[in-house]
């Protein structure tokens, strides 16, 4: 014979607090190249590769926002804080749209992009010789980041940001790809 357990006869409300979002604006500068982990074979774009560069519509170009938002949610492992929070916690705000595919995109306001010839490793181990576009140090953006302030204090955000630009950074040859020691690119600290 089953017990069965007698449950309490009075009701409790149960309340869950609207989320208090705010918004974060940091300029950064790049303290080393950033280099689009996009990537053209060599010879190929007349046969419709897509190029390296991350291009609005309107021409100017950008660097994927859920770049930073990923390297916010790495920081919070160096930081010994759980990611799980952040990926729900933190967001990037684009100032646009890629051109061919639609992607998210943080917009530059300071720097140019040149071509760079270089054996690329991708799938399966396989290497080709590409192309991929890239911003010498110096490069320039603003990021907005929305998150969840119940979670996160403003100092928080801005701790995970420096630590993504000092520590993990952006794009390839990026200090924490994966399966790779990388190449200490994509680097950045915040302006005051």
């Amino acid at each position: 014979m089953t017990k069965r357990l007698a449950l309490p006869t009075t009701t409790q409300d149960v309340v869950v607090g609207s989320p208090r979002f705010q918004e974060a604006q940091f300029k950064i500068v790049g303290t080393a190249p950033y280099v689009s982990s996009n990537f053209t074979a060599v010879g190929a774009p007349e046969k419709g590769v897509l190029d390296s560069p991350h291009e609005a519509a309107d021409g100017w170009y950008g660097i994927p926002a859920v770049l930073f938002r990923k390297a916010m949610i790495v920081a919070c492992r160096v930081a010994g804080f759980r990611m799980t929070k952040a990926k729900v916690a933190v967001f990037v705000e684009a100032d646009g749209l890629a051109k061919l595919d639609g992607e998210p995109l943080v917009r530059f306001t300071k720097g140019k992009p040149h071509s760079v010839e270089r054996f690329l490793k991708y799938g399966g181990g396989r290497v080709s010789m590409g192309a991929q576009e890239r911003w010498n140090a110096g490069w320039e953006a603003v990021v907005r980041v929305r998150f969840d302030a119940d979670l996160f204090a403003l100092v928080d955000v801005a701790n995970l940001m420096l630590r993504a630009g000092m520590q993990v950074g952006l794009g390839a040859g990026r200090p924490d790809p994966t399966g790779g020691p990388g190449m200490g690119w994509g680097l950045f600290e915040i302006c005051k």
